[in-house]
């Protein structure tokens, strides 16, 4: 059975958002519980290198235009969300970083995803 358009670009982005956000998960559980590393700091090094690593990723699998103007502007917002939030729950509110990392990313990322077709980035 073959995918409409629309459900095999939810798919492939989902694909990726997934990989990525376990990735995030791991690094911010790593860097946070493991190394010892201040909430804020750890979110932020975790937080850039996923900016450009699933930029790179929907541009290499054709997901998305080429406009990073749009796809940094959009991203950078929910970026910028993820740091405080996470540091908020690690750093004030004691939580450790695994069940942070995870309910903040998997929030945002519903948000971020509504976004991006919004603005038309996702090709068609």
């Amino acid at each position: 059975m073959k995918l409409p358009p629309r459900a095999k670009r939810l798919s492939i982005f989902l694909t990726i958002g997934i990989v990525w956000s376990l990735l995030s998960v791991l690094s911010n559980w790593f860097l946070i519980d493991f190394l010892s590393l201040p909430g804020w700091l750890g979110s932020a090094i975790v937080a850039i290198a996923a900016f450009f690593g699933r930029y790179a990723n929907y541009l290499f699998v054709g997901l998305m235009h080429n406009h990073l103007v749009k796809y940094a502007s959009t991203n950078l917002t929910f970026t910028l969300l993820q740091i405080p939030l996470i540091s908020l729950s690690v750093d004030l509110l004691n939580f450790p970083a695994m069940p942070s990392s995870i309910a903040v990313i998997g929030l945002l990322s519903i948000f971020k995803f509504g976004a991006l077709e919004k603005i038309g980035l996702i090709k068609r």
